[in-house]
């Protein structure tokens, strides 16, 4: 099984295994994250593991603040320059803050949470460690706000749970799931408050 030692070992031999950078697996899944978000910008952002930030840059441009962490001060040096990079606020970029923390524990107490980005964690957990994750999401969320989830599908020897079991247990919370995408390789959800309007009749495109 995983451990925080595990990853900070890993993204300091520089040997990660999942092609953030050239796999079109990662890059399509990224996109299809995005795409389901079901508002077009946020207010608060809260990303959990974002190992070297390729989502986390996405994010930036689509919020006014964002709170990243990862286990590996290796990842987060990694996640801080994509975001140096992007050109601060005077380019549109969220005020972000990307830092060394570990789950469930080093969810942030405050502030109020717009969307929580569950993606590729909830399996390295144990079931009463998710459980403690899902429960500091629902004390920080804010009365509107959004939680999306994505995990792998298949075994994997480093995982705790499946993430079919990871997504049942999230569900567990009585959120609305708003979409939900099922592949071979993995799941993707989104959760809403209970009678939150989709994004047509936001719009007013539909009654």
């Amino acid at each position: 099984m995983s451990t925080p030692d595990h990853f900070r070992r890993l993204y300091a031999s520089g040997r990660v295994p999942w092609r953030f950078d050239t796999g079109w697996y990662e890059r399509r899944k990224r996109s299809l994250l995005l795409a389901a978000l079901p508002a077009e910008r946020y207010g608060t952002v809260v990303e959990p593991g974002c190992a070297t930030g390729h989502l986390t840059v996405e994010l930036a441009r689509r919020c006014d603040r964002l709170l990243a962490f990862d286990v590996s001060p290796d990842a987060v040096a990694t996640t801080r320059d994509r975001i140096r990079a992007l050109g601060g606020r005077a380019a549109g970029v969220a005020d972000v803050s990307v830092s060394v923390a570990e789950l469930p524990e080093g969810w942030p107490p405050g502030p109020r949470v717009d969307l929580a980005v569950l993606s590729e964690i909830g399996y390295y957990l144990t079931e009463p460690g998710l459980v403690r994750l899902r429960r500091a999401v629902e004390a920080s969320l804010a009365p509107d706000g959004t939680v999306v989830a994505c995990h792998w599908r298949h075994p994997a020897p480093d995982h705790r749970l499946t993430g079919d079991r990871v997504h049942e247990l999230l569900g567990d919370a009585g959120w609305r799931t708003s979409s939900r995408t099922v592949e071979e390789d993995f799941v993707l959800q989104v959760w809403q408050p209970p009678g939150s309007a989709s994004v047509a009749r936001l719009e007013g495109l539909t009654g």
